[in-house]
């Protein structure tokens, strides 16, 4: 879309700065058994196996001692689960973001955001698929409109903004709109008041002029308005 989710930006930063930290961590990587000395154990002073493991940060690594995954809290205090790839590459992240909603983003070998998916602070789930440049193409969402839940799809065009939507109202009717270049509505079909299907034709400024609509007795009807809205034409009169 033209303006990005705030979540999505606060994740890449996250993204960035944990590749910049994971090139020190690599050097000292081969202690990370170590961690144990640091860890606060409960049940210390009776028998038996410790309950309670505590530490900021957990890392895996594999033979050669890669950093290969990362669990822990970030700067900001949010719980982050990370995985590398073998080129050390951040290429899933699992994450609670500052405002309490959960996301996971899967990114490509460049590091580029790929997908996303998270629970909106309304309780909305919202997935977004990204093209290589990092630029949201499709979205899928169940948004929350007052006491109504209404699944919705967007398309993007490479610059990101809006060119068609498909929606369920709340009343189960479904709508569809297709946008031009500065994201105005400029068609859209639906099924209205009593299931009757229409199209909706409007100008640059998203005035509707052409309307056609078929009627619950099955006879079509046509009206066409200027852009001030006065009906110029209208069939069967």
């Amino acid at each position: 879309m033209s303006h990005p989710d705030p979540s999505i930006t606060e994740l890449r930063n996250r993204l960035d700065r944990v590749e910049r930290r994971h090139r020190l961590e690599r050097i000292g990587a081969g202690v990370a058994v170590a961690l144990a000395s640091v860890f606060l154990l409960t049940g210390q002073g009776s028998p038996g196996p410790a309950r309670t493991l505590q530490a900021q940060k957990f890392l895996l690594v594999d033979a050669k001692g890669t950093t290969r995954g990362m669990w822990g809290v970030t700067g900001d205090g949010s719980p982050t689960i990370q995985l590398f790839d073998q080129h050390s590459q951040v290429r899933v992240a699992l994450s609670i973001l500052g405002d309490d909603e959960p996301a996971l983003a899967l990114t490509d070998e460049n590091g580029k955001l790929r997908t996303f998916l998270k629970v909106t602070r309304d309780y909305s789930p919202t997935l977004q698929m990204f093209d290589q440049k990092g630029v949201a193409r499709v979205g899928l969402s169940v948004l929350t409109n007052a006491s109504e839940q209404e699944p919705t799809l967007v398309m993007m065009d490479k610059e990101g903004r809006v060119r068609s939507l498909y929606k369920l109202l709340g009343d189960g009717l479904p709508v569809m709109t297709m946008n031009d270049s500065l994201q105005q509505a400029r068609f859209g079909l639906r099924l209205w008041e009593n299931e009757m299907p229409q199209l909706l034709f409007r100008d640059d400024a998203a005035r509707g002029r052409v309307q056609m609509t078929l009627l619950r007795d099955g006879s079509p009807r046509l009206v066409m308005s200027n852009p001030h809205g006065t009906v110029l034409y209208r069939a069967p009169k």
